[in-house]
């Protein structure tokens, strides 16, 4: 039900409400923003040339333009086959996230978490034709299989000497579908430490990854001569780093929302933060850091893929009065269709 309720809020906010020329139905709001680079990539491919000052292709990995080609080849238009994929991998996700928070907590929490993920302002991601869905999904499957594997070691149980290997395959999907994906490298290899530190472990977690990202590298050295093509080209990309915003907060307007979009949720997930796994904590911190040093423009998404805030934020609301459960989720879905709204009629970067 959450899947089906913040599908349909981003569609009226993405789609049906009125654009700044009085149209009421945006037929493409929902591969609005990176959703054309994602559409460039299915027809044309990655450019031939590079440029630190023009916006090109290269910044977005593959793997979602790729596993929308897949239905593309089969006679499904490009824009259903990229809406289709990152909305199947929504599912997916939500699915792990409960999985995840019912295994250490219990149902009401689990359910609760996935209200969350899924009402959460950023989850606007997870409705655009976006990589967003496949990146969370594999790191909530991560974590389930990294918790399934603690819970082995404490109860001296029997589990799969391929756990490592299921993990780091895991973490290679998310790798494969955005820049920063090789971050679950570190969340894995953090999880490893608290749980059992073999160097085996620690490779199996890693290589998958590392395979992908080397070809990758290796793709842009013969395609345009550049092995980080998909950093050099980021270049032209605005950002909006947090000593920009400490000197001028309103210098970029869709930003003020997203930094007041992450100190709510860390608000609303504080008291519960210390009932997290140590792995859950060094996730949050690898996700978030890195965005707060490179650009607060998209904060709001990723409070959103960090998927444990969410299921911490679950925790406080579930010692909360039922109405105030509601009115915290309210008050996500109302940020939601705020955000979406915006991304379509004014380009914020949701």
């Amino acid at each position: 039900m959450a899947w089906v309720v913040s599908r349909a809020l981003g569609f009226i906010a993405l789609v049906v409400t009125p654009t700044p020329d009085g149209r009421w139905f945006n037929a493409f709001g929902v591969t609005a923003m990176d959703g054309g680079w994602y559409r460039i990539i299915v027809m044309q491919g990655y450019p031939n040339s590079s440029s630190t000052t023009v916006f090109t292709a290269w910044p977005f990995f593959p793997l979602y333009p790729w596993l929308a080609d897949m239905f593309t080849r089969v006679g499904m238009p490009i824009g259903p086959a990229l809406i289709g994929v990152s909305w199947f991998f929504a599912l997916v996700a939500f699915g792990g996230v409960w999985q995840l928070a019912s295994r250490r907590f219990d149902d009401r929490v689990a359910n609760l978490s996935v209200w969350v993920i899924a009402l959460l302002p950023g989850s606007i991601g997870l409705v655009l034709a976006y990589s967003d869905s496949i990146f969370v999904a594999a790191l909530v499957w991560m974590l389930v299989l990294i918790d399934r594997r603690a819970q082995a070691v404490e109860d001296a149980g029997v589990l799969s000497r391929w756990t490592w290997w299921q993990i780091g395959a895991l973490a290679a999907i998310g790798t494969a579908s955005r820049p920063n994906g090789i971050l679950l490298v570190a969340v894995a290899w953090a999880a490893l430490w608290s749980i059992d530190r073999r160097s085996r472990h620690a490779v199996a977690a890693a290589v998958p990854s590392l395979v992908f990202l080397v070809s990758w590298m290796i793709y842009g050295q013969r395609k345009v001569g550049d092995p980080l093509i998909f950093l050099t080209t980021k270049a032209a990309w605005s950002e909006s780093p947090v000593w920009k915003f400490v000197l001028d907060p309103f210098a970029r307007e869709a930003v003020p929302f997203h930094v007041a979009v992450a100190v709510a949720v860390f608000a609303l997930a504080a008291p519960s933060l210390r009932r997290l796994p140590p792995w859950w904590l060094i996730c949050i911190a690898v996700l978030l850091v890195p965005q707060l040093v490179l650009g607060l423009e998209g904060l709001a998404r990723y409070v959103t893929l960090a998927a444990p805030l969410s299921i911490a934020c679950a925790l406080t609301l579930s010692r909360r009065p039922r109405w105030v459960q509601w009115l915290a989720l309210v008050a996500c879905a109302a940020g939601l269709m705020f955000l979406g709204i915006w991304v379509v009629r004014y380009s914020w970067v949701p």
